[in-house]
């Protein structure tokens, strides 16, 4: 069902239209208050209900490349990229490698990298 819709085309059952406020979906509840919708938690949350702030991520940038099979290895293990040997040779400083990663992720890549002689820097997305 579209989230501005106030009828299930399926069911054909009524419900309050979504209406999209501030960054957030909002609606009624079966109380009639207002509620919004939390997308990173998939949950109605109340009018006064603050989410916890979101986690910090990071990028891994390259600064200078070290071995590119060991590099490629850590980057499979701890990054969400996979690369080929060849890629990597290729490779520019200033490419982001892995984006998107947990703080605890970005620094066990880093530290793997170190060891196969590739430099990084984390920089917080």
């Amino acid at each position: 069902m579209r989230r501005d819709a106030s009828v299930c085309p399926h069911c054909r059952h009524e419900s309050p239209a979504w209406e999209f406020r501030h960054g957030r979906w909002w609606t009624s509840d079966a109380a009639g208050r207002e509620v919004w919708y939390d997308e990173r938690e998939a949950r109605w949350r109340q009018r006064d209900d603050v989410p916890p702030p979101p986690a910090a991520t990071y990028s891994v940038v390259v600064v200078s490349m070290g071995d590119p099979s060991r590099t490629a290895q850590a980057i499979w293990r701890h990054g969400n990229h996979d690369y080929t040997t060849g890629a990597l040779r290729r490779m520019p400083p200033g490419t982001a490698i892995s984006d998107g990663l947990p703080a605890d992720r970005a620094t066990a890549l880093k530290d793997e990298l170190a060891q196969a002689g590739t430099v990084v820097n984390l920089v917080e997305v």
